[in-house]
């Protein structure tokens, strides 16, 4: 999920951590899929990052370390991905065809059904 090594030179401590947070966060929502849970969950996962907030920073580095480790070993294989962006659930499900495969003819059968659903019916 975080490549560290590319990482490391770029971003703070403390923004590597806030990755990893939101990471835990995204990893226990793939494995939990009722509310009820993922909110318990969430919750341990934000006590544990408050308990280690005041260390030094080499026992920081190294539970960011194991953090990151952890992480990797729980990913789920199969990760809930948005409906929305690509390779989600309904990702271009719904898309026009594009004109120029449909040809003259059915621009004309569109247009009369756009007219007939257009139009005002009198009963």
């Amino acid at each position: 999920l975080i490549n560290q090594a590319s990482l490391k030179m770029s971003l703070s401590h403390q923004q590597l951590v806030c990755r990893l947070y939101k990471a835990c966060l995204k990893t226990t929502r793939d494995w939990n899929y009722m509310r009820e849970t993922f909110l318990r969950e969430a919750w341990l996962i934000r006590r544990q990052f408050r308990s280690n907030m005041g260390l030094s920073q080499d026992e920081g580095s190294k539970l960011l370390q194991e953090g990151m480790r952890t992480l990797e070993a729980n990913r789920h294989p199969h990760p809930w991905i948005d409906i929305n962006i690509p390779g989600g659930t309904s990702w271009q499900r719904n898309m026009q065809v594009p004109d120029r495969l449909l040809g003259p003819e059915a621009h004309q059968n569109m247009n009369k059904w756009r007219d007939l659903l257009t139009k005002k019916h009198r009963y």
